[in-house]
């Protein structure tokens, strides 16, 4: 199982975060601008990535109109389900960028535990959708 998490910290690194099971494995694609991002997304297709957690971070604030329907196409065209972590006090994707995603996971900002939930339900839905 793999699990693709794309935050808007650049300089973060996996391990920085909560570690995965054996079976596991997580990897980390920081962004500092929403092209960043959509390349991020773009990316992830011929991969063996199997769920896809997205922290678009206060950079949604920059998103033109024209970035937000690019932004639709690439979740729309995400072979594989996806999370978006929402900070409760940050902007969040709007409600037409849902277009088949598994969760909303709101979180408080802050401190290097802030993926711990995202990343146990991503791995709970990757198991369900394997069947264990």
């Amino acid at each position: 199982m793999t699990i693709l998490l794309i935050h808007p910290d650049p300089a973060c690194h996996c391990d920085t975060l909560p570690q995965p099971a054996a079976t596991e494995a997580l990897c980390c694609r920081g962004f500092d601008a929403p092209g960043a991002l959509l390349s991020a997304l773009r990316d992830v297709h011929g991969t063996d990535i199997d769920l896809v957690v997205i922290d678009a971070g206060a950079h949604l604030q920059d998103c033109t109109q024209a970035d937000g329907h690019a932004l639709l196409g690439a979740l729309e065209g995400l072979p594989m389900p996806w999370i978006e972590v929402q900070h409760a006090a940050a902007p969040t994707l709007d409600e037409w960028l849902h277009p088949r995603h598994a969760a909303r996971v709101v979180v408080r900002d802050g401190g290097s535990d802030r993926y711990a939930l995202p990343l146990a339900v991503a791995r709970h839905c990757v198991r369900v959708q394997a069947g264990r």
